[in-house]
């Protein structure tokens, strides 16, 4: 099983976007989150395309040397207008 696809994980992101933080800052912004395939960057990359479908607005650009392993991860991202992948290695 997928981390994504664990209910528990599901659960935590879901809490994580119910709290009461300043997420109105992150509105219509644009982020780059570099290891976004590692275990935080992923982590985090789930949690704001969760408060996109809130109305959060916020393009997501994924940054990860292997575009294979993103489409196994983040895959039904993909065709969302928020998200986009940069395959790169900032090394």
């Amino acid at each position: 099983m997928k981390v994504y696809e664990n209910d528990k994980y599901i659960d935590d992101l879901k809490y994580v976007a119910s709290l009461d933080l300043p997420w109105e800052k992150l509105k219509d912004r644009s982020l780059l989150i570099t290891g976004a395939t590692g275990l935080v960057g992923s982590a985090l990359v789930d949690l704001l395309m969760l408060k996109n479908k809130e109305g959060l607005n916020c393009i997501v650009y994924a940054l990860g040397r292997n575009e294979n392993k993103a489409r196994d991860r983040f895959g039904y991202y993909f065709n969302e207008e928020t998200f986009k992948f940069i395959s790169d290695d900032i090394s």
